[in-house]
């Protein structure tokens, strides 16, 4: 977004610049550009981490639950946790859930 605002200003005060008899711009564009771009997705960064923790865990998680389960925090923990198993499957092998897998196997002799 940063990239996109300064090649709209840039866009912008070229033409009015040469309206006014300024034919030559007196910066480095290619390193406006860059520090634009960098400055952009550093606030970029540092307003999406303020979001989730003050707006999302501190107030939405508490206050609002059935909301904040919803927005992208809620999403990564749902995906993240894992569910408990309730059946009668409780070991880790296919077998385990048959009657015959509750029986221990013996050699024959």
């Amino acid at each position: 977004m940063g990239a996109l605002a300064f090649g709209l200003a840039l866009a912008i005060a070229v033409p009015w610049y040469a309206a006014k008899g300024i034919h030559m711009l007196l910066v480095s564009v290619p390193g406006l550009w860059a520090g634009v771009t960098v400055a952009g997705a550093c606030y970029g960064l540092l307003g999406g981490l303020a979001w989730v923790q003050i707006v999302e865990v501190g107030l939405l998680q508490h206050f609002v639950p059935a909301l904040a389960k919803w927005l992208p925090t809620g999403a990564a923990v749902a995906i993240t946790t894992s569910v408990r198993r309730t059946s009668c499957c409780r070991g880790a092998w296919p077998h385990s859930c048959s009657p015959a897998g509750r029986w221990r196997w013996s050699p024959p002799g």
